[in-house]
């Protein structure tokens, strides 16, 4: 693995290789994050990121999707280069710990629009300022709360269909 710059295929191992390596990296990479996860909230943590753990999630996607194809596995990491922070930046995946349904039920309804209401800036670049002015512009209306949506019980997820969605993680 390359010391910088993107993931490429030759950083992925393959099925068989990873399960040889899997337990000692996934060790590795658990005890790398826990000096990178911040609690900001009673359910939302962060954790900065870095190839390391990009890496691990990558690898972990391929094994869960049983995916075996360079195109498979290049999607991944086309997606997930995004999130790998550039030289002087920062790069954090939001997560939302909702364990219980109960969770789910009184912390859903109070996250809708929470992703146009939060805003992190940590400097004064033009990244930073970038954000402020596109802030100010989409500044909408507040909703009523909606209705709790509804448990996917096959996955656990929730959708307003019920239905389990996967998308992208988002820088």
């Amino acid at each position: 693995m390359t010391a910088a710059g993107p993931l490429t295929l030759d950083d992925i191992a393959d099925q068989r290789a990873y399960e040889r390596e899997r337990d000692a990296f996934r060790a590795e990479v658990i005890e790398v994050k826990r000096n990178r996860r911040i609690s900001v909230g009673p359910v939302i943590t962060l954790t900065f990121e870095s190839r390391l753990t990009m890496r691990f999630q990558v690898q972990e996607m391929a094994r869960a999707e049983k995916m075996y194809s360079d195109e498979q596995i290049q999607h991944e990491l086309d997606v997930y280069n995004r999130l790998l922070p550039a030289a002087n930046e920062l790069s954090a995946t939001l997560f939302l710990e909702l364990t219980t349904e109960e969770d789910l039920r009184t912390w859903l309804p109070r996250l809708v629009g929470i992703e146009s209401a939060c805003e992190l800036r940590i400097g004064t670049g033009p990244t930073a300022q970038e954000l402020s002015r596109r802030r100010r512009r989409s500044t909408r209306p507040t909703s009523p709360v909606p209705k709790p949506p509804r448990l996917c019980t096959t996955c656990a997820s929730t959708s307003p269909t019920g239905r389990s969605s996967r998308s992208p993680p988002t820088r």
